[in-house]
């Protein structure tokens, strides 16, 4: 059973599997017709083939497939062989941008994220497929090669505890503080740079720092791989609950809003506007974009704008 949380720290417990319940979701995969490693049957947007072994050149052979480094060291020819993939290696992507510490209610948003991403990390690697973590902060970075064991994602989950932690105390004794480029960039640039065909790659972010940029890097991305968005949001982005005059304080910074009916019409048109935008830009790309929310207690992963507009 999942223990009890406060919304705020983060403990290696809280990502261990079952941790937090995982809902449906929909794969649109086959099995393979092969006892190859990997539970789906390869649907690489590229080669989907992978080198295995050089060995002698034999007759019949592929003459575009022999090896000339190996056939020049040895003096007799030999050739490449490939192997299909079957495996989808996942990779989990993690903004963990100072706006990401935030919640009203629930658990902050990167600490779902963080819980999010755990719980698909020991799902992939339950299907035989291997996984890697990445995540980027206003103080941290972290990247990694994926891997297929039990250990190697341990110590994954262990480096985001640590990361989490550095992040948060950073904030409580420094405040927000402004990083240029944004995390999510970074995260974007980087794995552009070293992406292979056929990767899933699960983006987590609240998508507040998503510009022209960032849009560019998944437009790249969605060429070669499953990109599959996650947005999380907290219920006060969204509603305020309140009305009258409404007190904002940090530090020593002090702002009253007087928060009639129609301000808060407006606070909802914006929202709207800028996540029915941010939906229609992920559908262009053909990938649905999920949304949760910092008082989700299970992840459904909702598509539906619907989902998060009601409270």
């Amino acid at each position: 059973m999942p223990t009890p949380t406060d919304g705020l720290q983060l403990a290696l417990v809280d990502l261990l599997p079952g941790a937090f319940p995982l809902g449906p979701l929909q794969a649109r995969r086959t099995l393979p017709s092969s006892s190859r490693i990997g539970s789906h049957r390869s649907r690489f947007q590229g080669r989907g083939m992978e080198f295995d072994e050089v060995r002698l050149y034999q007759a019949g052979d592929d003459v575009r497939l022999i090896d000339w480094l190996v056939t020049a060291r040895t003096g007799r020819p030999h050739t490449k062989l490939f192997r299909e993939e079957r495996e989808q290696p996942n990779f989990l992507l993690l903004d963990c941008s100072p706006s990401m510490f935030f919640a009203t209610q629930g658990q902050l948003k990167v600490r779902l994220a963080a819980c999010l991403a755990a719980q698909l990390a020991w799902r992939a690697l339950k299907n035989q497929d291997r996984v890697a973590l990445w995540f980027a902060g206003a103080r941290t970075y972290h990247e990694a090669a994926p891997k297929e064991h039990r250990p190697a994602l341990l110590q994954m989950l262990g480096k985001l505890v640590e990361a989490y932690q550095h992040e948060l105390l950073g904030l409580q004794e420094e405040g927000f503080i402004s990083v240029d480029p944004s995390p999510l960039l970074k995260l974007l640039e980087r794995f552009n740079r070293v992406q292979r065909p056929g990767n899933v790659v699960w983006l987590f972010s609240d998508f507040q720092q998503f510009g022209e940029e960032e849009w560019k890097l998944c437009r790249r991305l969605v060429r070669h791989c499953e990109l599959r968005p996650v947005c999380l949001l907290d219920p006060l982005e969204q509603q305020m609950p309140w009305r009258g005059e409404v007190l904002f304080q940090q530090g020593a910074t002090r702002l009253t809003l007087d928060w009639g009916e129609s301000r808060e019409k407006e606070f909802q048109r914006q929202f709207k506007a800028w996540q029915q935008d941010l939906q229609e830009k992920f559908r262009q790309l053909n990938r649905p974009i999920y949304w949760m929310q910092t008082t989700d207690e299970r992840a459904n992963f909702q598509t539906s704008i619907s989902s998060t507009a009601s409270l």
